[in-house]
């Protein structure tokens, strides 16, 4: 069975009816073999679509941090259909617990999701620079949840080198990285 887990909240602009979609066509090309897994509070019934996944659903609830890591190991990957975002931690947690990410694509998470090593993003434009429609969109979300799925049946994607991909935004790096540059500051300022 084929798990996919989503944290966070069903805000408008995370664009819940795209993901439910998605999801139930996948579910629909597996033969049934697919779980989702929902970690948060929000309430994903008030969109009309969660219908299409509610009987597929797990409901985990307010967790904890490391319960939250915890159900990640527990999933096979993850899902981002977001309009717009800053750097999700949805999507770092996920990285850092090895499981790769389909998104639909935004500027900074190709910073982190590497095509076939971290995880896919499917591009809200055709070629030609023409806006993709749901249809569309729901297909290439499936296609690629089922890549990433035969990939790790096939042991092609790497937990560590998954992981890999989020370190460079760890908070030990970044808080590294920051006082470093407050030491040369203060530096400068004494000599």
């Amino acid at each position: 069975v084929f798990r996919v887990v989503f944290a966070g909240r069903f805000d408008e602009f995370k664009n819940p009816p795209l993901m439910f979609k998605s999801l139930r066509r996948l579910h629909d090309r597996l033969g049934g073999r697919f779980e989702f897994h929902y970690i948060g509070t929000s309430d994903p019934a008030r969109y009309s679509e969660f219908e299409l996944v509610r009987s597929l659903t797990t409901f985990h609830g307010f967790r904890t941090s490391r319960e939250v890591a915890d159900i990640m190991k527990r999933c096979h990957a993850g899902i981002l259909t977001s309009w717009f975002e800053g750097m999700p931690c949805y999507l770092l947690e996920l990285l850092s617990v090895g499981r790769p990410v389909v998104a639909v694509s935004l500027p900074q998470y190709r910073l982190v999701i590497e095509p076939g090593k971290s995880g896919y993003l499917v591009e809200r434009q055709d070629a030609a620079g023409s806006p993709k429609d749901d249809e569309e969109l729901i297909g290439e979300l499936s296609d690629r949840l089922i890549d990433v799925w035969s990939a790790i049946k096939q042991e092609t994607m790497s937990v560590t080198a998954i992981r890999d991909c989020a370190m460079p935004y760890s908070v030990g790096v970044q808080l590294d990285r920051h006082f470093a540059r407050h030491r040369r500051l203060a530096a400068a300022h004494t000599a």
